[in-house]
């Protein structure tokens, strides 16, 4: 009898541990496709606010900007810098934003979210933004290059320009562009992000998105 049992309750651990191994990828990809759909919401969020600050101050965020939004920051932030962090701090600054939400990629730095401390120089900091800022050199993408990408996720702070995560979001990235609408593009292996016809992110000239004399350069998310 006792023999029995055992062999019932070993059977049902063999059934239970199948079960799972079957049932582990299909949660994965499950939680994969609602950290996408976060970002996606987030990115709409976030590309309203974009499109806020540009119709107030003229353009996106750049260095220019900086000294326009930096009198009216209640604390003293820095607001331009190598990284998309200090970029879009600018829209916290000018009190478009009030949350550290939008910029925040669930998963990307290890994390679930963000801390929400604004105060002093705690906005956005490293890990708490995972976008990528598109530029044109120094300054912002003119708000007239309605197809380019403005905002890309999720990108890699450390990997080739341009090149995003296949994995975090089972080789899909939403990205916002210029004229706020937010799209989802195919990764390839490789990371790098295709926008038209099979042209690179940051590929120039005939049959891109970019026009002629832009210099398109991708701020990464800062690290932790």
């Amino acid at each position: 009898m006792i023999l029995i049992v055992v062999a019932v309750v070993v059977t049902l651990l063999i059934v239970v541990a199948s079960l799972a191994a079957v049932a582990a990828p299909a949660l994965l990809r499950m939680r994969k496709k609602g950290n996408q759909a976060a970002a996606a919401a987030a990115g709409r969020n976030l590309s309203n606010a974009m499109m806020e600050f540009q119709m107030e101050y003229g353009s996106f965020p750049d260095d220019e900007t900086a000294k326009l939004v930096g009198p009216k920051s209640p604390y003293p932030y820095v607001l331009s810098g190598p990284h998309s962090n200090d970029y879009l701090r600018q829209l916290i600054a000018a009190g478009l934003v009030k949350s550290e939400d939008p910029f925040f990629i669930r998963g990307m730095f290890g994390r679930d979210r963000p801390d929400n401390r604004m105060e002093n120089g705690h906005a956005l900091e490293p890990g708490e933004v995972g976008w990528g800022y598109v530029m044109d050199g120094n300054k912002a993408i003119s708000s007239e290059s309605y197809a380019a990408p403005l905002l890309v996720a999720p990108l890699m702070p450390d990997g080739p320009p341009g090149t995003c995560n296949p994995k975090l979001f089972n080789k899909h990235a939403p990205v916002i562009c210029v004229d706020g609408s937010v799209k989802d593009l195919w990764i390839s292996p490789d990371g790098h992000l295709r926008i038209k016809d099979g042209k690179l992110l940051l590929e120039t000239g005939p049959g891109t998105v970019w026009p002629a004399g832009v210099t398109p350069v991708i701020r990464p998310p800062a690290a932790p």
